[in-house]
Parts: C-alpha cells; structure tokens; sequence
C-alpha cells in the first residue's frame, strides 16, 4: 500500500478557514455544566493518532504519553512518545490550561524533546478525562485521554491480550493481535504484515527501562519465528492496562494491552450481543479502512446475525447484514476465535477475522485478508441505551480526501433532547488548520436502540456532518464519520455534569 499524502485542494482548506474561522466559545446549548480546573486533576494517560503537518514530508503519527494536571492549570509535569513514518522520539512535557463550565478545555504543551510548544482542545467527560484534538498547524492529530488512579511503583508483570496496528517505515500496512505473558516472557500473536499473513508466531519479550514517575517503560519483542523483532514504549493506565506506540525504527505502531483471565468457557465464545470497531489501511488501495458494527454470537465463536458498515479509501457501505462461522481454539493460554465473514451485499468488507479473547465480553481482532490490515476492539453490549436528553462527547481521527490528502481530526460536544441535537460544540484540524464549529443537528437510533445515526449541521466542510454510534454500555461507545471522502473514527461517551 503506498499511501497517497499531498496537500489539499486549496478550494478546501480555504473553504475550512470561512466556515470555522479560528476557534471561539463553547455552544450554550451543549448543556452539562460545573466543569472547572479542578475537574482536570491527576495523572493522565493519553492517545493522539493523525498527521505530522510540520515535518519535512507530510506523515501519518502515533503517539501515546501521560501528562500531570495539578487541578489549579497546570501540566506540572509529563513524557510524550511520538512515532512519525516509524521515527521515534520521547519527550518531556509541562503546560497549562483553562477548563469552561461546560467541560471544554484549551490546553497548552511545551513539549522539552521537541523544542516545541502547541496548542490542543480537550472535551471533559467528567474527572476521569475525555477526549483531545490538536488546535495549531504543527499537528493534526486527536485520541484519547484517561485518569489513572495511581502510578505502579513497579514493572507490569502477568498475562495479557494486545493489539497493534499502522504503517512500517516504508508506508506498508501492518497489524498484530495476540497474547504476551510478561511473567514467562513469551508473546503468541497473528500478524498481517502488508497482507501476508503470519498465524499463532512466537516470539519472546522483555520489559524494561521502567519509570515509576511516568509510568512509561518498553516492550522488547525477539523473534523466534515468523514474527518480527519490534519494540514499543508503553504507559501504564490502570489495572494492567497499558497503551502502546512503536519505539523502533521499522514500524509505526499504535494499539493497546490489556489483562486477560484467560481461556474463555466454552459456550460463552461470543455469546450476546457485541458492538466491535476496527481500523487500520488497505494493502491494495491508498488512504485508510475502518469498520464498524454490531453482531449477535451463539457462544460457539459463530456470528448469527449482525450488521457492517465499512468505509473502504472512498467507497462505503452501509448496514451490511452480518453473519459468521468461526474455529475455536486456544493460543497462549487464551481463546482466539478464527472467523469467516459475509456481508450481504459487499464486496468491500472484511472476510476473515481473528479474535484473541481477554474475557468473555471483550477481545482485540485482526483482520487476515490480503487486500487490508485492520486491527479493531469487540464488547459485550451491557447497560440501557443512552439516555434522552443526555450531553456526550467524542472524538474521530481519520482523512479528508480531495485532490489530495489531509488529516482529519476533531473534538466534539453534544446535548440531544429526544432526537434533537439542540447545540454542540466541535474543534477540527484538518492538515494543520484549527476551526472551531457550533450549531445543531440530530441523532436517531435504530430498533435495538444501540445503532444510532448522528447528524451535525453547519459543517466546516459545507453542509452537515454524519456519524454512525455503536453502542456497547449505557454511556460508551464506538463512533464513524460517514460522509463520503471522509475516513474517520473514535470513540464516545457520556457527560457528568460537574
């Protein structure tokens, strides 16, 4: 896969600059309020995946880092890894910020190892974090940010169910989903490597250089078959669960691990309902391919009903009706899942999958076709539908194609009241443009009440952006932009009034 960056139309980002201007208050009408300085307060584990817009030749980024907030608006202290075309490089960080009563913050990083100082939003879903966007023209970049009760004293240890996916040094994409036990020091995992598929590889790995203060350290894998020697700086958040970015020169990775309780039950393989998203880039097309959906498991690894949606570079489908048939085994002390696909009606979807199971409700997948490289996350549905008259935010990272390519990252903040979206409240960057958006929309759900269409009016680009939610628990869920040109996606969850 050679992946076409360019800068875009001129038309566009100009387009972008009329329609956003340059950032401005938070909508009245997003609803939820009490948010102050003090909401942001800890240590905080954070994600941002886009585009290096500075750097000499325009490239795909992935990062992950931890940063102190001391609740009074100060970054007191932090370490920022950034992996750019599968460069690495650590740096320190301080900053400050200034939260709204609404929960959207302006942040501001001086990032030591860079030489650096930028300007970011964050949208707060209540003290355990929220969502984050680039708002300058160094980046464009958006992720995840997430509150750690405390900072392990020492090196993670136990068994766990990871996955990994981006691009190699040499714009080829790549993946890989397993199980690695840091007490044995063995890793079992599935591979697609630019569509060359490596099934159940060993290798070994190591962590080490472990930092208390940060919570950072890295993971050291040695081939000792078909999978490659790689490395990766890690974060610890809580629980055992770290994020991940490559930390070696071949690969440009990001993903995440979490514990495992291993072997899954038999009869409780897929069992229920699940809402699942994965993301990654074609082997045989050019810019990026994500998937989204829910299906419904019989507990035997096999897929009874579902339904797809799949964004393929610039094609798209919709509401594909899913079914699978699937082969279970066990891998490394944990359940991994070998499923064949079919979408009704697509000829763009997936086909093959392999889930590597953490519990019977959640699991990292790879995607094991030769055309694409996908890795992706599955979860039990649990909970009731998101409440009416709720206010949530989310976050999408992805692409904006034109006559070129451009990141595409955004923050947003919405209120619905009974399928109205009466105000939001949305930072974008595409390519290094900061905008800033409000405005109104609206936001349906399909029988299930877990499927849900979202429409934002007033979009940057001209007319209204729109999502796709796949929910997995009454206040999180998977996020898709679905307009055609733009290949996006993240997350979203509820908002707690403060």
């Amino acid at each position: 896969m050679k992946k076409k960056f360019a800068l875009f139309a001129a038309v566009v980002a100009l387009a972008f600059l009329v329609a956003c201007g340059g950032g401005g208050p938070a909508n009245p009408g997003t609803g939820a309020s009490g948010f102050t300085n003090g909401t942001f307060k800890g240590s905080y584990v954070f994600t941002m995946n886009g585009e290096c817009v500075s750097c000499s030749t325009v490239a795909p980024m992935h990062s992950v880092g931890v940063m102190v907030a001391d609740g009074n608006g100060n970054i007191t202290s932090g370490s920022w890894d950034v992996n750019i075309g599968g460069a690495d490089q650590t740096t320190s960080i301080t900053g400050t910020y200034s939260v709204t009563t609404d929960g959207k913050a302006s942040v501001t990083l001086n990032e030591t190892g860079l030489g650096a100082t930028d300007s970011f939003v964050l949208m707060l879903n209540g003290t355990g974090g929220g969502y984050i966007v680039s708002a300058d023209s160094t980046w464009a970049l958006s992720g995840v940010v997430e509150l750690r009760a405390a900072v392990p004293t020492t090196t993670p240890t136990g068994k766990y169910v990871f996955r990994a996916s981006g691009l190699d040094s040499s714009n080829n994409a790549q993946g890989i989903v397993g199980e690695m036990d840091l007490n044995a020091g063995t890793l079992v995992a599935d591979m697609n490597n630019n569509g060359t598929i490596t099934s159940v590889g060993t290798a070994t790995v190591a962590s080490s250089s472990y930092d208390s203060t940060m919570g950072r350290g890295v993971l050291t894998v040695t081939s000792t078959s078909s999978l490659p020697s790689m490395s990766f700086a890690y974060y610890v958040v809580d629980a055992g669960i770290m994020e991940i970015v490559s930390a070696d020169p071949s690969n440009g990775m990001q993903g995440r691990v979490e514990p495992t309780g291993g072997v899954v039950a038999s009869g409780n393989v897929l069992l229920g309902s699940f809402a699942f998203m994965a993301s990654g880039y074609p082997v045989t097309g050019n810019i990026q391919v994500n998937e989204a959906g829910i299906l419904t498991g019989d507990g035997a690894g096999n897929i009874t009903s579902g339904s797809l949606d799949t964004i393929f570079d610039t094609s798209n489908i919709l509401g594909a009706a899913l079914t699978g048939t699937g082969s279970v085994s066990t891998a490394g002390g944990v359940t991994r899942d070998v499923l064949t696909l079919a979408a009704a009606g697509s000829t763009i979807s997936m086909t093959q999958a392999n889930v590597w199971l953490s519990s019977a409700g959640r699991g990292f997948f790879l995607t094991t076709t030769s055309d694409r490289a996908e890795t992706g996350t599955v979860n039990l549905q649990t909970g009731a539908p998101f409440t009416d008259g709720g206010t949530f935010d989310f976050y999408v990272s992805g692409w904006v194609i034109g006559t070129g390519v451009q990141g595409l990252n955004s923050a947003s903040l919405f209120k619905n009241s009974s399928g109205t979206v009466s105000g939001y409240s949305q930072e974008l960057n595409i390519g290094g443009t900061p905008g800033f958006g409000t405005g109104t929309g609206t936001l349906s759900f399909d029988s299930t009440g877990t499927i849900g269409s979202l429409t934002l009016n007033n979009s940057p680009l001209g007319g209204a952006s729109t999502y796709r939610i796949y929910q997995y628990s009454s206040a999180n869920g998977f996020i898709m932009e679905t307009d055609g040109g733009i290949i996006a996606a993240g997350e979203m969850s509820a908002q707690t009034a403060q």
